[in-house]
């Protein structure tokens, strides 16, 4: 007896440490891998920069740079670069690794730059450059710290000229004075105002019209920053000033820029999400619409697994919520991650008149096949219906490399009835993957497999609903399906905590109301 305790806390410590290691990866920075094309990129780009100063400097100023210094650029450029990566891939791993949005961002910079250089080769003022739609563009497809640190490097690139810095006379004292005066006080300082409170208000854009709002605010900030700056460094003229059209010239046409930018970034956004797959938070509730075609087909097809993705995308947005996940994209996420089952509805159980009844008639591996091809044909639904990508990689990655349990087994017994000695091998029934490489993507796993195991609960208890859900999230971490998600061992018993409280609200008891009859009848 002894013997036996002695065993199960040895497998339980087992068990746990498993656990462990496979969980405490997850708190490292990005992987080395992804740093090397994430800097190649950033070197890419920083070339160009370097390219449109040169031809700037060339055509606004008629000079031409030596070699030494062009190479002697490329190599700050070089470094600096590699220095970028790794600074993003510690503070937001998750950006790093997606190179369509590091690509979208060297777009951004180049474009806001391009627009900056022209505005100055024409002899207008710096301040119309569209640092709102720069803005917006980096908080909408990133993170928040990823977006701060993008507005800093495209506002440092666009308000301090290298053509400055390439001219001889800049070295003088009074030259570098007025210099620093034109780039930092006057270009810099407004547009990274500006650009933060453009970053801070975007975290917020839920509705197409708070981009008016976001604009209209950025353009305010900016506008205002502009006059306390020129009554700081025109005081020692006249007060009469500051009646004048000189005065507020360019402070008006800051309030402008912003709202213009607004507008000009409401038509601009759905092509954007379009082609860089960016899942925003207008574009995510568009797509959490119960009325959408899709979504009514999907209830008329497979009404079965239709309530289940419901149900699924609800408890993933409470998981996400525990987290710190993105909840809205946990939610349409759910809605959509089994939209595959569309094509053939009637081949699974939620959706059988008769349970089995199409299954019965095909061998096992046949049918394995069948219930794989969901993943397949809601990506390939997806991408008809132009989902953004964060959706694809969630329909894409919800099974991982899981077993399919049910026909493995039914295929290792059909192998016993017919005396066959050759062992079936598990992969045969297995998901091609990939397994979730996001916090949402791991959620949805963990949810859609929970989901589906409480239906079939006789007595859904709180206690027995809180075990179910501890064993299938063990049972997943155990078969590795989480190792590439980010999360933490902190995570996974938060998502325990918060799927078991809203399952167990949803198969509350109520009491029992004695029949109409006997209470008329005494």
């Amino acid at each position: 007896m002894k013997e036996r305790r002695r065993k199960k806390v040895a497998q339980k410590r087992v068990k746990e440490d498993k656990t462990r290691r496979l969980l405490q990866p997850e708190r490292r920075s990005t992987r080395d891998r992804d740093l090397i094309p994430a800097a190649l990129i950033f070197l890419l780009f920083g070339m160009l920069a370097s390219l449109i100063e040169h031809l700037f400097s060339y055509y606004r100023y008629n000079t031409v740079q030596p070699l030494v210094k062009v190479f002697s650029y490329a190599a700050v450029l070089a470094v600096s670069s590699d220095i970028l990566a790794h600074i993003f891939s510690v503070f937001t791993p998750e950006d790093i690794r997606k190179k369509p949005k590091l690509f979208l961002f060297g777009v951004a910079v180049l474009s806001i730059l391009i627009t900056a250089r022209l505005l100055m080769f024409f002899d207008v003022s710096i301040h119309l450059t569209p640092i709102v739609i720069f803005a917006a563009i980096l908080v909408l497809g990133f993170s928040p710290n990823f977006a701060a640190s993008g507005i800093f490097i495209g506002v440092a690139l666009v308000s301090a000229p290298f053509a400055f810095l390439y001219e001889p006379e800049s070295i003088t004292i009074a030259a570098s004075a007025q210099v620093f005066k034109q780039t930092f006080v006057f270009a810099f300082l407004p547009l990274l105002l500006a650009g933060t409170v453009a970053v801070l208000l975007g975290r917020r854009l839920d509705k197409r019209t708070s981009l008016f709002r976001m604009g209209l605010v950025a353009g305010f900030v900016h506008a205002l920053t502009l006059i306390l700056l020129q009554i700081l460094y025109e005081r020692n003229e006249s007060s009469a000033l500051i009646i004048t059209w000189d005065f507020w010239r360019l402070p008006f046409s800051a309030f402008a820029n912003g709202v213009f930018c607004a507008l000009v970034l409401s038509a601009l956004l759905p092509y954007i999400e379009r082609i860089f797959g960016i899942a925003t938070p207008m574009r995510l509730k568009e797509l959490a619409d119960s009325n959408m075609p899709i979504m009514r087909r999907f209830l008329l097809e497979a009404p079965g697994t239709y309530h289940h993705s419901q149900i699924v995308g609800s408890l993933a947005e409470a998981a996400a919520t525990a987290i710190g996940a993105d909840a809205l994209l946990c939610r349409v996420g759910g809605y959509f991650h089994d939209i595959g089952k569309i094509n053939k509805p009637e081949y699974f159980t939620e959706n059988e008149q008769m349970k089995g009844e199409k299954h019965a008639r095909l061998s096992p591996a046949m049918s394995a096949l069948i219930i794989v091809s969901h993943v397949k044909d809601g990506v390939e639904v997806a991408r008809d219906l132009h989902l953004p990508k964060p959706i694809i990689d969630i329909i894409e990655q919800h099974h991982g490399t899981s077993l399919i349990e049910y026909f493995y087994r039914e295929a290792v017994a059909d192998a016993k009835r017919e005396g066959n000695t050759k062992r079936i091998q598990p992969d045969s029934f297995r998901y091609p993957g990939p397994k979730p490489k996001t916090k949402e993507s791991a959620i949805i796993m963990l949810v859609d497999a929970i989901e589906a195991a409480t239906r079939s609960l006789q007595d859904p208890s709180s206690s027995r609903i809180a075990e179910l859900v501890h064993e299938l999230t063990m049972k997943k971490l155990l078969d590795g399906q989480l190792d590439e998600s980010p999360l933490s061992l902190n995570d996974v018993r938060l998502i325990e905590q918060s799927v078991t409280a809203v399952l167990q609200g949803m198969f509350h008891t109520r009491i029992v109301y004695p029949r109409q009859e006997n209470v008329f009848n005494g």
